[in-house]
């Protein structure tokens, strides 16, 4: 079926223009970045480009290796409408696409079809082989991130590096704001900042901000520590409101800043203290302790801990944080890190 709509597949020495297409939320692209750079070296002559909606396409127009193509899809990609995502395609005149999703890969797969590339990379272990040219295998159950590593090595034929950690490129412009700010905020390097982001598009993360709340006190209580909290511009109500129920105080970074900036930001501070959100990775990018209660939704492994950096805080009967060790472990943190 796929050749009948795009042709032959062209081996990888020939690939010009390539396209990379799945979701596109925070976490999505950034946990990709790590295996970015194998995959540039595997196909020197082939100039990549990314889908993807706000924010997440600042973390995409900075990144080295896309440099600055982005097919910015202001839905985002998994809401924009199939037919706008076959014209995009289209009009881009890839040679290949890697649609990278390891769950509803179809409808990006069958998009490239339907634009015409000739070289669709994708999985097929939910059916729709027809529609692939080159097959990955996966191999369940991993950290997503690993998923994208997997596929890298096998298109690419190498052995991609272990380290998954995300890559974050900055700017003198983004360092510059998260200084801005920091200094505004009467921050210092002297002063220990625990950084806070108790929300995530899982519904029920809002039941669990008096989890979190209750770790941030008990840790501000016994190293006194600054708390940081970061939220989008939407969330900025909400986490005020929460503060004011649950008595906290800190500093709140929601919609000031952007990705890169916040991404500075966190470079400053001791630990981040999060949900499953699109702010732990950003942590796991700025190389600081992330402390974290994953997705109870999906797979414990699939989005536990990938990074060296970085401690699942979750019960082990997986149902909620749990408190005392996440306070044990960032206590532990603060104290190792104390400035005298």
């Amino acid at each position: 079926m796929g050749r009948l709509l795009a042709g032959s597949p062209l081996p990888r020495k020939e690939w010009k223009r390539g396209v990379l297409i799945g979701a596109d939320h925070i976490g999505d692209i950034l946990y990709r970045t790590a295996a970015l750079p194998t995959l540039a070296a595997a196909t020197p002559g082939c100039a990549w480009s990314w889908f993807a909606g706000p924010p997440s396409h600042e973390i995409i127009e900075a990144d080295p290796v896309v440099n600055g193509r982005c097919v910015l899809l202001p839905d985002g990609v998994e809401e924009t409408r199939f037919s706008q995502l076959v014209t995009k395609l289209r009009e881009g005149k890839y040679d290949v696409a890697v649609c990278y999703d390891t769950g509803r890969y179809w409808k990006f797969l069958l998009a490239a079809a339907c634009a015409g590339i000739p070289t669709r990379v994708g999985y097929t272990h939910k059916g729709f082989s027809g529609l692939v040219t080159y097959p990955i295998q996966i191999h369940w159950p991993q950290a997503f991130s690993a998923y994208f590593r997997d596929l890298v090595s096998q298109l690419a034929e190498v052995s991609v590096a272990r380290d998954l950690r995300p890559r974050l490129s900055s700017s003198m412009e983004s360092r510059a704001v998260a200084t801005r700010f920091w200094e505004e905020k009467g921050l210092s390097e002297k002063k220990r900042v625990l950084a806070c982001a108790f929300f995530t598009r899982q519904k029920n993360a809002g039941e669990r901000f008096a989890d979190f709340a209750e770790v941030a006190r008990r840790v501000q209580a016994r190293t006194g520590i600054s708390l940081c909290f970061l939220a989008s511009a939407s969330e900025r109500e909400e986490l005020e409101f929460q503060m004011r129920k649950e008595s906290l105080s800190g500093i709140i970074a929601a919609g000031e800043l952007g990705l890169l900036a916040a991404g500075a930001l966190l470079q400053g501070c001791s630990a981040l203290l999060a949900t499953d959100s699109g702010v732990r990775h950003l942590g796991n990018a700025a190389g600081i302790p992330v402390v974290f209660l994953r997705n109870l939704g999906s797979h414990r492994i699939e989005t536990g801990a990938y990074s060296d950096t970085e401690i699942d805080a979750t019960r082990t009967d997986g149902t909620g944080l749990d408190i005392e060790n996440a306070e044990r472990v960032l206590c532990e943190i603060m104290e190792a890190g104390k400035v005298s």
